[in-house]
């Protein structure tokens, strides 16, 4: 009878004082929770129909709107998740520092949306990853120590912190405007091309006297100018 009190005490103690940095098969809870959680959600965006609305809701509203997705439906799942999120995180940060206060969690949004910037995570929205994410978590979390190591000043920190996320939205923005060019340049390369067959096309249905190839030729051209520009 001792024996089992003391170890109900000790099992007690245990689930009170460090759940949150207990292992498992020499492999933190924490780290096999969040695995599990990034398969699950890699899985739901890239496999199934809810995260391809994800995606094309996160792209351009108004074409998923007119491709007969709910938005707001979608909207509502997103949020329900974000909730379920926040609880998991909230629980492990409980659990991590065996006390709660209503500062705890103060300023952790900064961290998240630096990590989904540094991932990839397009400031337009309709693109991003799980694997890009956790990434760019895994490189705030590592510079978040260091600052602490180093004895940064928090003041310093919240300036570094806000820093990175400017230099990530600014790499996107830029990124994407040269890929913009890139695609503009092939394009109109192509037409180029297009226009020099179809001048071919044209010269030779002018020399047989062809009006139908002739009137083909220009409708062609027409519709390509305006796919080109269009686009």
């Amino acid at each position: 009878m001792p024996e089992a009190i003391t170890s109900s005490q000790n099992a007690s103690a245990f689930s009170i004082t460090c759940p949150g940095n207990a292992t498992q098969g020499g492999i933190p809870i924490v780290m096999l929770i969040i695995g599990v959680l990034s398969g699950v959600y890699w899985f739901a965006l890239n496999r199934t129909v809810y995260g391809r609305n994800v995606y094309a809701v996160g792209g351009n509203r108004k074409a998923a709107i007119l491709s007969g997705i709910d938005t707001k439906a979608t909207d509502f799942k997103i949020f329900l998740n974000m909730g379920f999120l926040t609880s998991i995180a909230a629980v492990i940060t409980l659990s991590r520092l065996a006390s709660a206060t209503a500062q705890t969690g103060m300023e952790f949004e900064m961290d998240a949306i630096a990590a989904c910037f540094i991932g990839g995570t397009a400031v337009t929205g309709g693109i991003g990853t799980i694997p890009g994410a956790m990434v760019g978590a895994l490189i705030m979390g590592v510079l978040n120590q260091g600052l602490s190591i180093m004895g940064v000043d928090a003041a310093w920190v919240k300036t570094i912190k806000g820093l990175v996320v400017i230099a990530a939205v600014a790499y996107d923005l830029v990124s994407k405007r040269k890929k913009g060019r890139f695609l503009l340049l092939r394009k109109a390369s192509s037409l180029l091309l297009e226009g020099r067959r179809l001048f071919r096309c044209v010269h030779r249905q002018m020399n047989t006297r062809n009006p139908y190839g002739l009137r083909f030729a220009v409708f062609y051209l027409r519709l390509r100018c305006l796919v080109f520009f269009g686009s």
